[in-house]
């Protein structure tokens, strides 16, 4: 088991790169703009009325290649050498994992892009090659059902496998929509029929959701609306995980948060255009990254 010779912003720039490059793609940036910056930008008329947008959360893949590994034990038959594990941030009870899935809950196209490639080397050679999107793997934030929220998960697959399984002690088996570039593109197609209006609407809804109810209440809800499947047993993982605790156990200030979290959006509340709205909360709160990918460039069905 070990991780790749490359970093998590070494692959997510190259699959930015490859969107940008074949597709004419331009990422929104996700910082608070300057005047001149918003008067320049344009983004709801250029974003709204030419483009599709893409939430993207990168990872980068642990790469399994011993029969040790719990994966071979439990299915030998199913996995190839090397498999890959897509490991979810548990801070806050995989909060950023049930906001990528409000993200996708409102209308709005959300992915994990995460790496299936074992070295730098062959990142260089998918870079080189133009094929960046053939080192990733994609997943649909819907397509991973926590078994519970108090253990480490992980998602394992394989480069030839149409599925995956979601890991805490035992393997849940689940289909993956996203198999190609082709599934993803037919994705954004759809998407690239709905009017301008429905494509606002559905970034407006999360930021003001967010805003309202608080990050943590919108991932909660989406907990009900995708409860775990099973309960599994309480554990000291919130105290241990990443080195990351919970908030209770650091003695953080609850109120004090709040007010840090109301200065956020009363602050957002000034950027004029929902676009950059949208990636400012999408990349603070659920680190996503928001892409346009134009209408034109998707070609026909």
């Amino acid at each position: 088991m070990a991780q790749p010779d490359f970093s998590e912003f070494t692959f997510g720039y190259g699959v930015t790169r490859y969107f940008e490059e074949l597709y004419g793609a331009r990422r929104v940036l996700p910082n608070f703009p300057t005047q001149n910056e918003e008067a320049d930008g344009g983004y709801d008329v250029d974003f709204l009325a030419h483009g599709v947008p893409l939430f993207i959360q990168f990872k980068r893949s642990e790469v399994i290649s011993t029969r040790r590994a719990r994966e071979y034990k439990s299915y030998p038959a199913e996995w190839a050498k090397p498999t890959y594990r897509m490991h979810l941030h548990g801070h806050n009870k995989f909060r950023q994992h049930y906001l990528m899935q409000d993200l996708e809950d409102k209308g709005n196209m959300a992915i994990y892009v995460t790496s299936q490639v074992s070295s730098k080397v062959a990142l260089n050679q998918y870079y080189g090659w133009n094929r960046m999107i053939d080192a990733a793997k994609i997943f649909l934030p819907s397509e991973i059902v926590l078994p519970n929220v108090h253990e480490r998960h992980h998602v394992s697959f394989n480069r030839t496998h149409p599925g995956h399984r979601v890991y805490s002690e035992v393997g849940d088996q689940m289909p993956s929509k996203v198999r190609d570039e082709t599934d993803l593109i037919n994705l954004l197609r759809e998407r690239a029929g709905m009017k301008r209006e429905a494509l606002q609407d559905s970034l407006v809804m999360f930021v003001d959701e967010l805003a309202d109810l608080t990050p943590e209440s919108v991932a909660e809800k989406q907990r009900k609306k995708r409860p775990p499947t099973s309960e599994g047993r309480a554990s000291v993982f919130d105290d241990e995980l990443d080195g990351t605790f919970d908030d209770g156990l650091l003695g953080v200030n609850q109120s004090q948060r709040s007010i840090t979290s109301r200065l956020f959006y009363e602050r957002l509340k000034g950027v004029d255009n929902i676009a950059r709205r949208a990636a400012i909360a999408a990349y603070h709160e659920a680190d996503a990254h928001l892409i346009i990918v134009p209408i034109s460039a998707l070609g026909s069905p």
